[in-house]
């Protein structure tokens, strides 16, 4: 029911090729075949790496003329240059950085979404494992717009803002 807009990615975090059946990292195919039509970037679970579907590519003006940039590794289809949408080291963190993150009323309906998801399946707490004053935030906002209804218990980074779990 997401209107995605032809300017917007699709972002997913933390996969592991070892933990995929296939024992390998995704290709632009999969993206592709996935999600047509959309530009999407999934980051594998060590963030140094991902893979960008075929939209992606065009928009970051990734080709078969692309030279890999020193310390970098643009994946290419077998027999060929045309990239096959696995990026690792510097472009792929030069292209993760230039996708817009989401504004503050995505987020919020991006946690409702899950919420829902939660309540659909009788689930009704959750847990932030690293709340930083950034998490803090969203979800403080979260709940002063009335949207929230899970209970959330939210691990304090302590390194980060110890200052949360302070009492004032």
């Amino acid at each position: 029911n997401r209107k995605i807009g032809s300017q917007d990615w699709i972002v997913g975090i933390g996969y592991d090729e070892q933990h995929l059946e296939e024992g390998r990292h995704p290709d632009r195919g999969v993206l592709d075949a996935a999600l047509p039509g959309v530009r999407v970037l999934i980051t594998h679970a060590s963030g140094e790496a991902g893979v960008i579907s075929s939209l992606g590519l065009s928009a970051a003006g990734i080709t078969a003329d692309t030279k890999d940039p020193e310390d970098s590794i643009i994946g290419r289809m077998a027999g060929s240059s045309l990239p096959n949408g696995y990026l690792e080291g510097e472009i792929f963190s030069s292209v993760a950085s230039k996708i817009a993150p989401p504004d503050e009323d995505q987020l919020l309906d991006q946690l409702e979404a899950a919420q829902d998801i939660y309540a659909r399946h009788g689930i009704t707490t959750a847990q932030e494992g690293l709340t930083r004053d950034e998490e803090w935030a969203m979800l403080r906002a979260f709940s002063d717009s009335g949207r929230m209804s899970l209970d959330i218990i939210c691990y304090v980074d302590p390194k980060e803002a110890k200052h949360l779990s302070q009492e004032n």
